[in-house]
């Protein structure tokens, strides 16, 4: 972020706001620790990877099957591209305070020209694919000079691939988050990279005391930077008096407007309110780098959630956010055994399939060897054997086996039918036909049953970007 305003500040100012952001950034990630172990194990399943550790090892060691075969990302992807194909975009509604359809085009317009300059849709779609995926996706708000010989600034939105270098204030209610009081925009850099980035920081090689004040900031080889943004509040009067035209106008007490009309008119009505400010601090946990004031009144980073429930494990409700695999992840994993129970069933298939006495292929070797790949007429063994005497041998038996599939196949089946229960996504969605669905009615009501399976996601998105759209 290019800010507004740059304070340059020293380490003896600052001991009990890093002592808050080091208190802060261990609180934030306790209360985020299991939401974003949920969502590591989600990523795994996504990336093809669902098997358990320890099995998968143990299961190569003894030369057995392990097979992933993919069921989830066809969904995932679904529910994605269909928001790619159908882009949303901020709007401007008027509403209250002398607003009225020519402020709100004129905001929407320059709305549009940001997300335009911004190539926001990359970010949206970006907060969005990580919200399915894993339940937790984020955009940001900012601001850029534009360019390297002008000291104008424009208004930006930018991605955020990672959410997991993201941290907002676990206390926060609204569903977008704009209460929050605080939030962490984590960065992990080589020591000497900080050296160069930050010429002037009073501490560039830190000692052992650095590091056990901040073990979580300072390591061996890297230096964990973050931004820190704190919301600031001061409580002032708010009056109502009356404007130079006669209609009501609320003012606040330290506006320069508000002593003229104080003057003029007598005060009608009279309360507090709160005023917030935003900050933005640039540390490494035992330094201030960087004070930036932010212009808005919100912390600029834009949330987009999956599935919010909250669940109660015995010490008290804790939020939890559902991704849409979230709940797939046990079927999928049993679709994973029943097709590696597949596989080891054709693999233990007895490759022999004639029988015969020893010798009693003696003298047509070539003709057995090659019974499989070419149509003989007929094939000879001997009737007799030395070993056996005047006794006819009977002929060479063929071994017929038929692996036990179809129970398999059932099993996997209705393994695949759980996932997509528990996705809220069917195969009419995803170009698949369904033997139960014969006309195209019924297609259409599968495909529209899993979009309302799935629209919480498509909500929660919208949301973010209302919010998206206050910050700017």
């Amino acid at each position: 972020m290019m800010p507004e305003e740059t304070t340059k500040r020293t380490r003896s100012q600052d001991a009990e706001l890093l002592k808050e952001i080091r208190e802060n950034f261990t609180y934030y990630t306790e209360a985020w620790r299991e939401i974003r172990d949920a969502a590591r194990e989600d990523m795994r399943y996504i990336s093809g990877d669902p098997w358990d550790p320890k099995e998968k090892q143990a299961r190569k060691n003894a030369n057995r099957p392990c097979l992933v075969l993919d069921e989830l990302s066809q969904y995932v992807n679904q529910l994605v591209n269909d928001v790619r194909q159908k882009k949303r975009a901020i709007k401007v509604i008027p509403t209250g305070s002398g607003a009225n359809d020519d402020t709100a085009d004129l905001r929407a317009n320059r709305i549009r020209q940001i997300e335009y300059q911004s190539h926001a849709q990359s970010a949206y779609s970006t907060a969005f694919e990580n919200a399915v995926q894993r339940s937790y996706g984020y955009a940001r708000v900012s601001t850029e000079y534009i360019s390297d010989k002008s000291f104008n600034q424009q208004c930006v939105i930018r991605r955020i691939p990672n959410p997991d270098t993201i941290l907002l204030d676990p206390d926060c209610k609204e569903s977008d988050c704009s209460d929050m009081r605080g939030a962490f925009a984590l960065d992990i850099i080589p020591r000497t990279q900080f050296k160069a980035r930050w010429p002037k920081a009073e501490v560039k090689d830190f000692t052992p005391e650095d590091m056990a004040t901040a073990p979580e900031w300072i390591h061996e080889k890297n230096i964990q930077i973050a931004e820190y943004w704190k919301v600031k509040s001061a409580f002032k009067d708010l009056y109502l008096v009356q404007g130079p035209d006669g209609q009501p106008l609320e003012i606040l007490e330290d506006d320069p407007k508000f002593s003229e009309l104080y003057k003029a008119a007598p005060i009608q009505r009279k309360r507090k309110v709160e005023v917030k400010t935003v900050c933005q601090y640039i540390t490494n946990g035992i330094e201030i780098l960087e004070e930036n004031k932010w212009l808005g009144k919100w912390i600029p980073i834009v949330p987009c959630f999956g599935k919010e429930i909250y669940v109660d494990d015995g010490s008290g409700s804790k939020r939890m956010l559902i991704s849409l695999v979230r709940l797939a992840r046990d079927p999928y994993m049993l679709y994973c055994y029943y097709r590696t129970a597949e596989a080891e069933v054709v693999g233990i298939t007895p490759k022999t399939p004639f029988i015969g006495y020893e010798g009693q292929f003696a003298g047509h070797e070539e003709e057995w060897n090659r019974v499989h790949t070419v149509p003989l007429p007929y094939l000879q063994a001997k009737p007799i054997l030395d070993a056996t005497g005047a006794n006819v041998l009977p002929l060479p038996q063929r071994q017929p086996y038929e692996p036990q599939i179809m129970p398999l196949e059932i099993g996997a089946e209705s393994a695949k039918r759980a996932i997509q229960s528990a996705m809220g996504r069917y195969n009419a969605s995803v170009g698949k036909s369904d033997s139960s669905a014969k006309s195209g009615v019924a297609i259409q009501e599968l495909d529209a049953q899993s979009d309302q399976g799935s629209f919480h996601f498509i909500d929660n998105y919208d949301r973010a970007l209302q919010f998206s759209g206050k910050v700017i």
